[in-house]
C-alpha cells in the first residue's frame, strides 16, 4: 500500500515539475526597432521635399533669375516652370508684394502682383464716388470677386487687418539679421573684414501696420491674392473642358465657382501682368480673391530676420486653415549699381501635419503598434499620430480655453479658431484609450530625460485602464531648427511568471495532473481504512498512513491556486495551501518512521517501549504549529502582493503579474525554515522598490526542510533490515524525498 501511496505523490510532483516550464523571467518578446528606423527614414524623405524643390528654384533664379520677376509675362514662365519641374507646393514671394503658388490641392495657381495697400476716400460731393491714392492702385479696388457666386467685390481691408507702410519710399537698410547688423568696422583683420562685408544683405525699409477703420469717408484697399485654374499645359486657362480638374491623373474639366457656375472673368485694365498697357487677360480663371501679402506672413517675417533656411513652427494655413509647417529659403539679387547684397525676397514649400499623420495611420492604424510625433520645444504640441489623433482642437475666438460649442462649419469658422494641442493636454476628456497611452508614455519618457537607447516602460496598473502595458523606444528628428520626438509604442505580451493562464497548455495538464493525484490520494485512503484490520495494514501503522496520504490529497490540489491571473488573494492563498499542504504531509510521514525506528531500536536491545497513537500524533503538532504561526503573522505583517512587472533584458519586452512582499523579513524566515530567494526575484527588485520571490518554488529547500527530509530518509534506511511486509524502508525514503 506505501508503494501505492509513493507513486500517487509522483501525480503532485509532475504537477510542480510543470510549472518549471514557465518562464523563470518574464517572457521577452522582440522590440521591433524597424518601426522607429521606418518612421524616422520617412519623415526625413518627406521633409526632403521641401528642400530639394525650394534648392532647384533657387539655382533657377541664380542661373537665369526670373524672367521680368513675378510681374508682367514673368508670371506665365514661372508658373509653367513650377507646373513641370517642381513636384510639390511651392511659393514664390518678392519684397515688391508679388506671390506665386502653385497648389496642387486646388489644381491651381495663386498669384497676387506686386503692390502696397492704397487708400479710398469717398466723395460726397463729386461726380466720382471715390478717389485712390496713389491714383495707379484704383484698378485693383473692384478686381475681387466673391467666390461662392463668382459677383464682383471691392477689394477692401477689414478692420484689425495689416498692410505694408514703405519708409522713404522703401529705401535700402541693413536686414535684421545678426550677420548684416555687425560692425564691420570694428574687424582688425582685412579678410575677416571683408568677409564680414560680405555677409551684409541688405532689405527695403517699410513697416506693418495695422488697419483701423476710425473714419466713414476713407478706408483702404489692397491687391488681391488670386486663385486661378490651370490647364494641362501648367498655363491659366478658363475654357470650358479645358481646366486641370486632376493634378494625378490629368482629368480635364471646368473652372467654377463654388455654387457650380463657370468661372469667366474678363477685367480691363493696365495692370503688371499686361506690362502696363490695358488689357483682360489678368484674371482668367480667376475664381477666388484674398487680402494676402506674403511680407507680414510669420513664416516670411522670420526668414527675413535670419537669412537662414528655417522651418517654421505649425501655424493654420491662411488658405485652408490647416495646420502646417513652411521650409523657406532666402532669395538674394547683386545690385549692380554698387554691388550690395539685397534681400530680394523668400522661396517657401508647405508641409501639412495631415500627410504626415496619413502616413502614420496607413501604415499602423489597423496594427497593435501606436507611433506619435512630439516638438521637442515646450509646450510639446502633437505633430502627428498613427491614430490620426487631430493636432489642433476648435477653441472660442474670444476665450481659447473654452471649446468650441458648434461642429456646423460656417458657424465654427465665425465663432471658433483652431488651437495647437500640447501632448500633456491630451485625452484631458479621458474618452480616447489610445491618447492616454500617447500622454503617459511622454510623461515617462521626459521623466527619464528622453533616452534613446534605453526602451521606457509603462505599466497597466499606472494607465488605470484595463490589462495591458506598454514599451516605448523614443528617437530624435532634427533638421535645421526643427527638432521633433518620435515615439514608438509596442504592446507587452502577458505571461505570468507564476501562474498558468487559461488557453496555456500546462493550465490543463496542471488541472488534469492535480485531480488525477488528489482522486489517487483519497482512493489510496479509502482502501487503507476497508482493510485497516489486515495484518499488513496494521503493521503499516494505517492510522498516519492515512493522515499522510489527506496531505498529499491537498498537496495535490494546492497547484490549482498557481491557476489564472495573479491576485493578492491567491498569492495569499497560495502561501496557505502549498506551505500547509507540505507540513501536513510530511509531519505524520516523519512521525510514523521515527516510531518505527524507535520500535526497532528497543527490540534491538530487548527493551519495551510504548509509543501510542496519542503521543505520536502530539509529535506532529510541533511542525503543523510553526507553520500556522510563521504563516498567520505575516498574512498581517507582510502579505504577499499581486504586482506589475514590465520589462527584462536589452532590447526585449514583457509583462508579468508576480506575487511580492515588502520586506526581508520573511524571506529571511522561510530561508531558515521554507523556501529561498531566487534569481528571478533579484531582477525584479533592481525595478520595484519590493523585495521580491515566489512563495513556491519546487526547486528551493529550506535548511529545516533539508534536515527534517534528511533525518526523515536516515531513520527510514536504519529500519531496512524489517521484513519488506511490514517495513517498506525503500518506499518511506522515497516517499519522503517526493514530498519534500
Amino acid at each position: 500500500m506505501m508503494r501505492m501511496s509513493c507513486w500517487a505523490l509522483c501525480s503532485c510532483r509532475l504537477v510542480l515539475l510543470l510549472f518549471l516550464l514557465l518562464p523563470s523571467s518574464l517572457r521577452a518578446t522582440e522590440f521591433n526597432t524597424e518601426v522607429m528606423a521606418r518612421v524616422q527614414e520617412f519623415v526625413a524623405n518627406f521633409m526632403q521635399l521641401p528642400l530639394d524643390s525650394t534648392l532647384r528654384t533657387v539655382r533657377y533664379h541664380d542661373l537665369i533669375g526670373f524672367p521680368r520677376d513675378l510681374g508682367a509675362l514673368g508670371r506665365d514662365f514661372n508658373t509653367r516652370w513650377l507646373f513641370f519641374e517642381v513636384p510639390n507646393q511651392l511659393m514664390i514671394a518678392l519684397e515688391d508684394g508679388s506671390f506665386l503658388w502653385l497648389v496642387n490641392d486646388f489644381r491651381g495657381v495663386a498669384y497676387r502682383e506686386p503692390g502696397n495697400s492704397y487708400a479710398i476716400t469717398m466723395n460726397a460731393n463729386s461726380s466720382k464716388a471715390f478717389t485712390v491714392s496713389p491714383p495707379e492702385m484704383e484698378k485693383y479696388w473692384q478686381a475681387c470677386v466673391d467666390a461662392e457666386t463668382g459677383a464682383p467685390q471691392t477689394c477692401q481691408k477689414k478692420e484689425g487687418s495689416l498692410y505694408v507702410q514703405c519708409v522713404h519710399d522703401c529705401a535700402l537698410e541693413r536686414c535684421p539679421d545678426a550677420d548684416s547688423q555687425r560692425n564691420c568696422s570694428l574687424v582688425p583683420d582685412l579678410t575677416e573684414r571683408r568677409r564680414c562685408q560680405d555677409g551684409i544683405t541688405w532689405c527695403p525699409q517699410y513697416t506693418i501696420e495695422k488697419y483701423n477703420d476710425t473714419t466713414t469717408t476713407t478706408t483702404r484697399g489692397f491687391v488681391p491674392r488670386t486663385k486661378q485654374c490651370l490647364n494641362a499645359s501648367g498655363m491659366i486657362d478658363q475654357r470650358p473642358g479645358n481646366v486641370l480638374a486632376n493634378y494625378e491623373t490629368g482629368e480635364l474639366g471646368d473652372c467654377l465657382f463654388r455654387d457650380g457656375s463657370l468661372v469667366s472673368r474678363t477685367l480691363a485694365g493696365d495692370y503688371e501682368y499686361c506690362r502696363g498697357e490695358v488689357c483682360n487677360t489678368t484674371f482668367s480663371g480667376g475664381y477666388e480673391t484674398q487680402d494676402y501679402d506674403p511680407r507680414f506672413r510669420s513664416w516670411y517675417v522670420t526668414q527675413k530676420n535670419t537669412q537662414d533656411m528655417v522651418w517654421s513652427a505649425p501655424y493654420a494655413f491662411f488658405t485652408t486653415g490647416e495646420f502646417g509647417m513652411t521650409f523657406t529659403r532666402p532669395l538674394y539679387h547683386r545690385d549692380r549699381s554698387d554691388g550690395k547684397t539685397v534681400f530680394k525676397g523668400v522661396i517657401a514649400a508647405n508641409y501639412y501635419l495631415k500627410d504626415l499623420s496619413g502616413f502614420l495611420t496607413t501604415q499602423y492604424n489597423q496594427t497593435d503598434k501606436l507611433v506619435m510625433i512630439v516638438e521637442g520645444k515646450e509646450p510639446n504640441n502633437i505633430i502627428a499620430t498613427s491614430t490620426g489623433t487631430f493636432p489642433h482642437s476648435w477653441v472660442l475666438r474670444a476665450n481659447a480655453s473654452v471649446s468650441c460649442p458648434t461642429t456646423d462649419q460656417v458657424e465654427r469658422r465665425s465663432l471658433c479658431q483652431r488651437k495647437r494641442v500640447p501632448i500633456l493636454e491630451l485625452n484631458n476628456n479621458g474618452l480616447d484609450d489610445a491618447d492616454l497611452v500617447f500622454r503617459r508614455v511622454f510623461e515617462e519618457q521626459k521623466a527619464r530625460d528622453f533616452p534613446l537607447t534605453d526602451l521606457v516602460y509603462l505599466k497597466a496598473t499606472e494607465l488605470q485602464q484595463g490589462d495591458t502595458a506598454y514599451a516605448s523606444q523614443g528617437g530624435l528628428f532634427e533638421h535645421a531648427n526643427v527638432k521633433w520626438h518620435v515615439f514608438v509604442i509596442l504592446p507587452l505580451e502577458r505571461q505570468p511568471t507564476d501562474a498558468a493562464m487559461p488557453g496555456d497548455p500546462v493550465f490543463a495538464a496542471v488541472t488534469v495532473l492535480s485531480t488525477v493525484g488528489f482522486a489517487t490520494c483519497l482512493v489510496l485512503c479509502f482502501l487503507f481504512l476497508g482493510h485497516r484490520k489486515e495484518t499488513a495494514v496494521i503493521m503499516a501503522d494505517w492510522r498516519f498512513t492515512c493522515l499522510y496520504l489527506i496531505g498529499c490529497s491537498v498537496l495535490n490540489l494546492a497547484p490549482l491556486t498557481m491557476l489564472g491571473e495573479n491576485t493578492d488573494e491567491t498569492c495569499l492563498l497560495r502561501g496557505w495551501a502549498f506551505n500547509m499542504a507540505f507540513v501536513c504531509a510530511l509531519s505524520p510521514l516523519y512521525v510514523k518512521v521515527w516510531r518505527m525506528f524507535k520500535l526497532l531500536k528497543a527490540s534491538a536491545g530487548f527493551k519495551r517501549v510504548n509509543v501510542t497513537n496519542f503521543l505520536a500524533l502530539l509529535y506532529t503538532l510541533p511542525i503543523i504549529c510553526i507553520e500556522t504561526v510563521i504563516l498567520f503573522v505575516f498574512s498581517f505583517v507582510d502579505p504577499p502582493l499581486a504586482v506589475e512587472l514590465v520589462g527584462v533584458g536589452n532590447g526585449l519586452g514583457g509583462q508579468s503579474i508576480t506575487c511580492t512582499r515588502t520586506t526581508d523579513a520573511f524571506f529571511w524566515t522561510q530561508v531558515a525554515y521554507h523556501g529561498t530567494k531566487t534569481n528571478q526575484q533579484q531582477e525584479y527588485r533592481k525595478q520595484i522598490n519590493l523585495q521580491t520571490w515566489k512563495l513556491t518554488n519546487p526547486a528551493s529547500v529550506s535548511l529545516a526542510s533539508a534536515f527534517l527530509v534528511l533525518t526523515g530518509c536516515i531513520l527510514a534506511f536504519l529500519t531496512r533490515n524489517l521484513h519488506p511486509k511490514y517495513g517498506e524502508a525503500k518506499q518511506l525514503a522515497f516517499t519522503m524525498y517526493n514530498t519534500a
